[in-house]
Formats: C-alpha cells, sequence, structure tokens
C-alpha cells in the first residue's frame, strides 16, 4: 500500500549546444517507489564539451551528477567526439515531496558554465492498490482509550453503527484502571492493553495492530456519525494521488449536547498552508489515512502532548499530497476527563508544533505567511481563551488568571480576544 510514482512522459530535447543524448532511466510508463528515482543516460556536447548533468526537481537543482560512467557503446558510435568513452551519468534522486505531479529537468553542464534542457520527465504520485476488490477493502479503527468508560460506550456504538461494512476494530487500553467495564462492551472488538503510555503510543499501537488497508483513530471521548468511514472509503478510492482525508466535526459537551461551533478555517487550495494557519483538520476521528503513510514516514509523536494528531497531520501534508473538505462526519467531546484536553498544554504544544514547521517554509512567502499567521495564536488559543472567559464569567479568578498568564507567555495580543469575549457574554 507504498506510494509510488508513475513515469508518465520523458522527453528529450534538441539543442545546438548538445551532439546528442539519451535518457536510460526512468522509462515512460515505469511505475516506482515514492522515494527515489534512478535517472542514467549519457550526453555529448558539440562545440563544448559536456561535464556533468544537473537534475532539477520541481523547477530547483537538487543533484549533480558527473559525466563519469563508461559508455562503449557510446565511443563506438561517436569515435572521434572527445569524451565519448565516459559520457555516461547515474544518480538516485530523492522523490519526497506533496506535489501530486513530479517534473524533473535534466540539464547538461558545459565547460564554459552553460546549463543546457536536455531532458524532461513527467510522473504522477499514486498509491499502491489493495489486492482486495474495492467495495471490500478493510478498515482499521483503532480506539484510544483511559478510564473514560462513561464515554467509550457511545465512540463503540459509533463505530458498530458505520454503513461501511468492512472494519476492523482495535481497542487500545492505555493503562484504564477501570479496565473491568471495558470487555462488556467489545463483542466483534480486539482489545489491546498497554501500561499508561500516553495518547501517542497508543495510537502507534494500533498501528502495529491492524491490518487495514485505511486507518482511523478514534478517541473515546469522540464519536463517528454513521457515514463516516464510507465517507472516507469513497474519497480515497477516487483520488490515487492522495495519502489522507480529513473532514469535519462538530463539538458537543461531556453530556453529549451541543455546543456553539468554531469559525471553519478558510482552506485555500494548499492543505499544508491552512494546517500552518489553524488545525482544520479537527478530531483525530475525521481523518482517514492510507496504511502505506506509515510505510513512509513514523507514527505520532508524544513529545507534544494534546496535539500528536496536528503534529502529524502536518508532517504527512507536508510530504503528501491530502484532501480537506468541510462535510461534518464526527461529534467531538470537550471535557477535562478527556485524554489530551487541558488547554494550557494544548497551547504550547500546538505553537510547538507550528515552530516546528520555520525550518521547511523559509523561502517560500506563502508558507512563510501562514507560519506567521499559525504563530500568532488566532486558533490554537481559542479553547484557553473560552476557558478564561468562562472563569472570569463564574468569578473564578485563580484559574483565569492562570489561563491570562499562559497565553501572555505565548502571544499578548490574544489576550484582547479574551476581553471581546467576556463583554459580549449575556450577564
Amino acid at each position: 500500500m507504498g506510494a509510488l510514482v508513475e513515469i508518465t512522459l520523458v522527453d528529450l530535447r534538441q539543442t545546438a549546444e548538445v551532439r546528442e543524448a539519451n535518457v536510460d532511466l526512468p522509462r515512460t510508463g515505469a511505475m516506482l517507489e515514492a522515494r527515489t528515482v534512478d535517472v542514467a543516460g549519457w550526453v555529448l556536447g558539440a562545440t563544448t564539451t559536456a561535464i556533468a548533468m544537473e537534475v532539477h526537481l520541481a523547477g530547483c537543482p537538487v543533484s549533480r551528477l558527473t559525466l563519469d560512467r563508461g559508455r562503449p557503446d557510446v565511443a563506438a558510435a561517436f569515435r572521434n567526439v572527445p569524451g565519448a568513452q565516459r559520457a555516461g551519468f547515474h544518480g538516485t534522486i530523492s522523490l519526497v515531496g506533496r506535489d501530486p505531479e513530479v517534473q524533473l529537468e535534466l540539464r547538461a553542464v558545459l565547460a564554459d558554465g552553460r546549463r543546457v534542457l536536455v531532458a524532461m520527465v513527467r510522473g504522477r504520485r499514486l498509491w499502491r492498490q489493495s489486492a482486495a476488490p474495492p467495495e471490500r477493502e478493510l478498515v482499521s479503527i483503532a480506539v484510544a482509550c483511559r478510564d473514560q468508560s462513561p464515554h467509550l460506550a457511545d465512540a463503540l456504538d459509533s463505530v458498530l453503527a458505520q454503513t461501511y461494512p468492512h472494519v476492523e476494530i482495535v481497542l487500545v487500553d492505555d493503562g484504564s484502571l477501570e479496565t473491568g467495564e471495558i470487555p462488556e462492551h467489545c463483542a466483534g472488538i480486539r482489545v489491546v492493553r498497554q501500561e499508561g503510555e500516553g495518547l501517542a503510543a497508543a495510537r502507534n499501537t494500533g498501528i502495529r495492530q491492524t491490518n487495514g488497508d485505511y486507518l482511523v483513530f478514534l478517541d473515546a471521548g469522540d464519536q463517528l456519525l454513521p457515514h463516516a468511514i464510507e465517507m472516507g472509503v469513497r474519497h480515497l478510492q477516487a483520488r490515487a494521488d492522495v495519502a489522507a482525508v480529513s473532514a469535519q466535526s462538530r463539538p458537543v459537551a461531556p453530556d453529549g449536547s451541543a455546543l456553539p461551533a468554531p469559525s471553519r478555517a478558510l482552506i485555500d487550495g494548499d492543505p499544508y498552508a491552512a494546517l500552518l494557519r489553524r488545525n482544520v483538520a479537527g478530531m483525530s476521528g475525521t481523518t482517514m489515512f492510507r496504511r502505506g503513510v506509515f510505510e513512509q514516514i513514523t507514527g505520532f509523536d508524544g513529545s507534544v502532548p494534546g496535539c500528536e494528531d496536528y503534529e502529524l497531520h502536518l508532517r504527512v501534508a507536508r510530504q503528501f499530497s491530502v484532501s480537506l473538505h468541510d462535510e461534518v462526519i464526527g461529534l467531538h467531546r470537550h471535557g477535562p476527563d478527556l485524554m489530551g484536553c487541558e488547554p494550557e498544554g494544548v497551547l504550547r504544544s500546538s505553537l510547538a508544533t507550528v515552530r516546528r514547521q520555520r525550518r521547511y517554509v523559509r523561502g517560500d512567502p506563502h508558507l512563510e505567511a501562514a507560519f506567521r499567521d499559525g504563530e500568532a495564536v488566532r486558533g490554537y488559543a481559542e479553547p484557553l481563551r473560552e476557558r478564561i472567559a468562562h472563569s472570569a464569567r463564574e468569578h473564578d479568578w485563580r484559574s483565569a488568571a492562570r489561563g491570562v498568564v499562559t497565553l501572555a507567555a505565548q502571544r499578548t495580543g490574544a489576550i484582547l480576544a479574551v476581553r471581546r469575549k467576556i463583554r459580549r457574554a449575556p450577564p
């Protein structure tokens, strides 16, 4: 189920500066693993000797291949041309990137410093298909749980009620003290226990302990709407270039009652930029991944507690093509008893997660602007601002002050939004 690249075109160019050239690898129609591609061939300059081949990926130089490979076939065909005996080049080029289309330019480097376009290589990123018929592809749903039995039944019932029938459900119990209540709700559900290693480790256990073509990670406090899995499978089957698809959720209180929905963030066509500005992927269970994603990257990172899913979404969107849309397919429960929901910690982890992306956005004005927006705390501070406003209205000044100190330590401008919330609130 890993990532692939299909080579759709190898186009040789004729120029006055190059006497003759050929690209042996890659070949049109080849299906390659998406991490790398072997580039090989030979080139002869016309009036000026060719000394190297420069490879550009998406317009940027990524490798310089010296012409040092013996080519007796070329020497036999061009007996009187200097350098024909060793006119060959070969190299392995990294294809890691999120653009669905791959475009390589092969430029001959001449002895006088000129670069001459010799060939264009185009490809498209795909994902290896399952051996199962499309209508029977297996979806693995990993449910992470720790002492959340009041909400766990709702989460499991929502999984069992899915309209898509081919699902595998694994419940990862991360050191619950109330383990006695869990098996009663698990007919047809496999339970895996671990010793309180944290949410990221529980989800990574879910990756290792499942077998599906697609993966969904549901927290025990959340629920999926009945069409959620069917929608995700349908979308990924229609988009062979997409590594993951994320939908939306509605917030609910611990008792299941509806909460005011936050404003939807605009997705401007670049999911990575949208995620830099705000965690538009929402709750973890509304994202479906191809299993092959986890053959290419490591799993969840436990060093950003409360933002394990957000950090993973950024990594995936940075390297692969992903899809985000506005359909609501889940219910996201908010409450202090849920794994990783403490607002102060989530704010700190959110900003730490965004700041990790700094080196990946340098030089791209569009991504740099999105990064600055993300650092400004606009989306990530919302839960903490809500808690501060609520504490102030309830005259819990100690809790409100603690939240304000956390906001001030991150971004003083975010405090103004709290003041507006308090003033707008009904008496």
